[in-house]
């Protein structure tokens, strides 16, 4: 089974997920194949990454995968292939350069002894890869056991990013899928029903995890695969937006424009209003311009301040910086649960 690459969303209606089927799968009328990876955006699948033509065989599953904000996808597969150039084994992650995939770090340099797969990819903002196996595997004299996600180590050491223990999981469970947004919220995919919190988890549900309580993020109906999925993401940050302008119409309204955000994650925009002077009082006004960088809106009585934020089906992005460089705080009434902020400027 695969992994969970994720970014997040909230009261939507629907959950932007990319999923690579375990055996060929129909969804949406189309037929994706263990080597492919679907994407489901605003109710619609399309094919998001076409393992045959990068060279994939067929004979192979894709174990794990995760966007990164910038668009690369980082993979691993569960059995030896062969480029024209190298063999890819299980345990190696791969990443996508143009029309090739090419060696990102192997399992030897990972600290695997090629006994287990990588069940589970996520890309965190500070650059590295956090990482689940298949089997309890010991490095660097801790054992991690397949529930447990892990910082890769590029050379400060690993750091443990999920306890599965510590979280109610016991020994026997797989995480095949995960991400965690920037507020501390882990999601997670197992390959087995699994009971916790008073909750039992079917293999094509996303699982919430949070101070200690367990919740239902993404139904299985809602997500269509079952227990299909071999491996699953939620989309990358939506990042933030720059150059905001606001001009006075003759009716009364505000017109507002930006340039929009760079981030591969982006799919819209929403609008947040506070009071000046107390500038944490922000909530949403608009949590949809349909994907255009303008829009307008009347203003609430009182001198008023307002931020645009991009978003995606699952993610609110950043709010933007206040003066001393820090990340503004969320919006009392949000547009998405969860939030993911971008790393690049």
């Amino acid at each position: 089974m695969g992994a969970l690459a994720l970014a997040c969303v909230g009261p939507a209606a629907a959950q932007q997920v990319t999923v690579s089927p375990a055996e060929p799968l129909d969804l949406g009328g189309t037929t994706y194949l263990a080597t492919q990876a679907a994407r489901r955006q605003g109710g619609t699948w399309s094919l998001a990454f076409d393992g045959p033509g990068m060279g994939l065989p067929a004979y192979l599953s894709i174990s794990a995968f995760t966007w990164t904000e910038s668009g690369s996808l980082y993979l691993s597969v569960d059995t030896p292939f062969a480029t024209s150039d190298e063999t890819i084994m299980p345990g190696d992650i791969v990443i996508r350069k143009g029309g090739s995939l090419l060696k990102h770090r192997t399992a030897f340099q990972l600290g695997l002894d090629g006994s287990g797969n990588i069940d589970a990819l996520a890309w965190r903002p500070d650059g590295r890869l956090a990482l689940s196996l298949d089997v309890p595997t010991e490095l660097s004299g801790v054992v991690y056991e397949p529930a447990d996600v892990f910082l890769e180590d590029v050379g400060g050491g690993r750091e443990l990013v999920f306890d599965g223990s510590a979280a109610g999981l016991g020994p026997d469970v797989n995480v095949v899928g995960y991400d965690r947004d920037d507020e501390g919220v882990s999601l997670l995919v197992f390959d087995a029903p699994v009971t916790v919190g008073g909750k039992t988890f079917e293999p094509g549900q996303v699982a919430s995890y949070d101070d200690g309580t367990w919740k239902v993020f993404l139904d299985d109906a809602e997500l269509g695969v079952a227990d299909g999925a071999s491996a699953l993401a939620l989309p990358p940050t939506p990042g933030r937006v720059s150059g905001l302008s606001v001009t006075k119409t003759g009716t009364g309204s505000l017109g507002f424009s930006w340039l929009p955000s760079s981030a591969s994650g982006v799919a819209d925009y929403a609008v947040f209003e506070g009071v000046i002077g107390d500038f944490d009082s922000h909530s949403s006004r608009r949590c949809s311009t349909e994907g255009n960088t303008s829009t307008t809106l009347t203003p609430y009585g009182g001198a008023r301040y307002y931020l645009i934020v991009p978003v995606n089906e699952s993610f609110e992005g950043s709010y933007g910086r206040a003066s001393t460089g820090a990340e503004r705080v969320r919006g009392g009434i949000r547009c998405r649960s969860l939030v993911r902020l971008p790393s690049l400027p």
